[in-house]
């Protein structure tokens, strides 16, 4: 920031000024990277991270074949290395793919980054869970039959352990596996490509 005072005088003496505040700002903002990465899928959340101290304004811009929208980002603040992020309503959008890019700007200068395509998905999978199913097993050798309506990351964990995966991307599992005797607590989890997810939980006990 400056502070320019310009003093003007006769060859009297008489005297008058005249003070001026400006910023001087030779570096342009920097954008680092974006989210979500081209060609995937989006629920809705979008972020950027940036480089720039003197941030006047942060948007969004989101592109169907019909339509420009502008998003104002209130929430982006100055730094470097800044993260700035929005969760956005986008189930106008469902099934389609759209492009979107984010605008810096400080006081002098404005970036865009690049245009990244993206297919919307807001919608979650949906679990059936055929076995196991809340009951006492005599065996160790539990099986587990699941359906997703559509294609997930489908895991469990066991007694609130560690997700273990059954199937990367699938919309069903049949599979066995070994669980020691006692009570049991499975949460079963899908999660599509664009982190919709649906957790089912089971009780069973194996003697």
């Amino acid at each position: 920031p400056h502070n320019l005072t310009l003093i003007a005088s006769d060859k009297a003496g008489n005297e008058n000024n005249l003070s001026v505040n400006f910023y001087i700002d030779s570096k342009k903002p920097v954008i680092k990277k974006i989210f979500p990465l081209t060609n995937q899928f989006s629920s809705g959340n979008f972020s950027v991270q940036y480089t720039e101290v003197n941030l006047s304004k942060a948007k969004l811009f989101i592109k169907n074949s019909s339509a420009l929208t502008e998003i104002i980002l209130p929430s982006c603040i100055s730094g470097t290395n800044q993260d700035c992020s929005v969760f956005l309503n986008m189930s106008a959008y469902e099934n389609q793919a759209i492009q979107f890019f984010f605008n810096i700007s400080d006081s002098a200068a404005e970036i865009k980054s690049k245009i990244n395509n993206i297919t919307i998905d807001t919608i979650n999978p949906s679990l059936t869970i055929i076995s196991p199913v809340n009951t006492t097993y005599s065996s160790n050798s539990i099986p587990f039959n699941i359906a997703s309506t559509e294609p997930a990351f489908i895991s469990y964990s066991d007694n609130n352990g560690t997700f273990r995966a059954l199937c990367s991307f699938c919309t069903s599992v049949s599979k066995t596996k070994s669980l020691s005797t006692g009570p049991h607590s499975i949460i079963i989890k899908a999660i599509d490509k664009a982190g919709n997810a649906d957790t089912k939980t089971i009780s069973i006990t194996v003697t």
